[in-house]
């Protein structure tokens, strides 16, 4: 017992100065591997990006009954359908996208108006309109979309008006 006690005197400091290192190296080792608050994303979202992600698009169809035409809805389709999504672009930069609408009914209707919804800003369609699809006819429109400034991710919202 007396030979441990003189032990423990003589190797006591450096076993403390050895235990000590360890915990300082173990805490410097935890700081270098674990992310700082703020390169986390928000909870529950998606991390940050440098560049607009465009998720998808919704354009909802707004039917304006027309005493002269047959159906007073339901006689567009398909809707639009978004087929790059997603994918990336720089942000403030347009893009273009073409889908074709068909005109299930037995006599003309018209789109009167596309809309998105902001922050996308549609820049120009094709046809111009308001443009008639004919009696079971298909129109493609064409459409000039400018992309959010800020980047982040982004679904594409608006609607088609026709009567």
């Amino acid at each position: 017992m007396v030979q441990l006690a003189g032990a423990w005197r003589r190797y006591r400091l450096p076993l403390l100065v050895g235990a000590a290192g360890a915990v300082v190296v173990a805490g410097f080792a935890y700081v270098l591997y674990v992310p700082s608050p703020a390169s986390l994303p928000p909870h529950g979202g998606p991390p940050p990006i440098p560049y607009d992600r465009i998720e998808g698009l919704d354009l909802i169809f707004s039917y304006t009954a027309d005493a002269g035409n047959h159906n007073a809805s339901g006689y567009l389709s398909p809707s639009p359908e978004c087929d790059p999504c997603p994918f990336d672009a720089t942000p403030g930069t347009g893009w273009a996208f073409s889908f074709n609408l068909t005109n299930n009914d037995t006599a003309p209707h018209a789109v009167q108006e596309i809309s998105v919804v902001a922050p996308f800003v549609l820049d120009s369609t094709s046809p111009s309109l308001p443009a008639t699809i004919a009696a079971n006819g298909t129109v493609t429109f064409s459409l000039e979309v400018t992309d959010p400034p800020s980047p982040g991710y982004y679904f594409l919202d608006g609607s088609i008006d026709a009567y």
